[in-house]
């Protein structure tokens, strides 16, 4: 590898570093709670714990908080749509 490319991916690996870094914190402290309500009262210290995944992931979850600007719907699929019918025939 010639050193033009090294220092060019090291730079690029920098910024998406950094850009994950400032998303990150932005993300902890404020954001996490819109993609996971349950998240809504954990300490500083479990968000802590998300920032490394954060940093790292900052593309997808970006993308989950511009979908979902009020909150990421409920789970749909064949099982639950059965057994809310179920439930609703019981009574």
């Amino acid at each position: 590898m010639s050193p033009d490319i090294a220092h060019t991916a090291s730079v690029v690996m920098l910024f998406y570093v950094l850009i994950g870094l400032l998303f990150g914190l932005l993300f902890v402290s404020r954001l996490i709670d819109r993609v996971d309500p349950a998240a809504a009262g954990v300490a500083w210290q479990v968000r802590l714990l998300l920032l490394p995944g954060s940093v790292l992931l900052w593309p997808l979850l970006i993308w989950r908080v511009v979908r979902y600007p009020s909150g990421i719907p409920g789970e749909r699929t064949p099982h639950k749509n059965r057994a809310a019918a179920a439930r609703s025939q019981a009574q």
